[in-house]
């Protein structure tokens, strides 16, 4: 992500020795490893901001970063509550989620698997992202 008014940033090929901020232990902080070098990455515990406004995210917004890197997910999340901020192209990477339970709970994980099945199938994912991401 960066700032909507960047004019240097246009692509990722751009972000070569850049300020990058990523969550330490990441594929965002390897993937920034690619692009700049890493005395130019700042490592996050967490990408969220404090409730003192500080963080990954408000760094971005002050310019003491020039770009986050951050799950697509937490990207569209970040862009819908922040206008000044935009994914920049697509993402890098193809991850998994995962949902646990118990071992034993055979018939959660059923109910799971179920509903995840049906989502799938009634081509409901769209519908959801669009409610509850892009909006």
């Amino acid at each position: 992500m960066i700032k909507v008014d960047n004019q240097i940033i246009k692509t990722v090929a751009d972000l070569t020795n850049k300020r990058i901020g990523a969550q330490k232990d990441t594929t965002g902080y390897v993937e920034a490893k690619k692009y700049t070098s890493e005395n130019l990455i700042t490592a996050y515990e967490a990408c969220e901001d404090s409730d003192q406004g500080q963080g990954i995210v408000y760094d971005l917004k002050t310019d003491k970063l020039d770009a986050i890197m951050v799950d697509y997910i937490q990207a569209l999340s970040i862009g819908k509550n922040e206008p000044i901020l935009k994914i920049l192209g697509k993402p890098l990477t193809q991850e998994y989620y995962g949902i646990v339970t118990r071992i034993g709970n055979d018939s959660l994980l059923g109910e799971v698997d179920r509903v995840l099945r049906d989502i799938k199938r009634e081509d409901k994912v769209k519908e959801i992202e669009n409610r509850w991401v892009k909006n």
